[in-house]
């Protein structure tokens, strides 16, 4: 069993200029509230292979987690899979398109839900639709008002 949420906004920017800011890994603790840190390796532009390194607030605990881009088309699509030492599963996924007046980006995130942590899906789906629905509001307003 899995727990996928999906979320969509209309940001009225360019693509170029969305994609740039969700590819900013050291940057998302500045619209992410649960993150605490976040960097990618190795340094320079992002791409398939690209590993991300993050610390997160996730019912009141730090979590690190790492995960690699698996899908890379600029200004369009990133996907990222969590790597084999992370437990639960996690999969996110961004694409941008262009939507009257703005670029629409939507957000998928999957979250494998092992063993007991079952007994915990309405709870934690209910945390998560609240942590990307502030995430991508937050971003939404910081991009439009820059």
């Amino acid at each position: 069993m899995a727990i996928e949420i999906r979320h969509r906004v209309v940001i009225h920017r360019p693509a170029a200029d969305i994609f740039a800011a969700v590819t900013d890994f050291a940057a998302e603790p500045q619209w992410q509230p649960a993150v605490l840190a976040s960097r990618h390796t190795p340094p320079g532009p992002v791409q398939v292979g690209t590993r991300t390194h993050q610390a997160r607030r996730f019912f009141g605990r730090r979590i690190e987690a790492t995960a690699e881009v698996t899908a890379f088309e600029p200004d369009r699509l990133m996907v990222c899979i969590s790597t084999p030492e992370v437990s639960p599963v996690v999969q996110t996924t961004y694409v941008l398109e262009p939507d009257d007046g703005g670029t629409a980006l939507t957000f998928i995130i999957t979250l494998g839900t092992p063993g007991a942590m079952r007994l915990f899906v309405p709870m934690i789906k209910r945390s998560l639709t609240k942590d990307v629905t502030t995430r991508f509001a937050t971003l939404k307003r910081q991009m439009e008002t820059r």
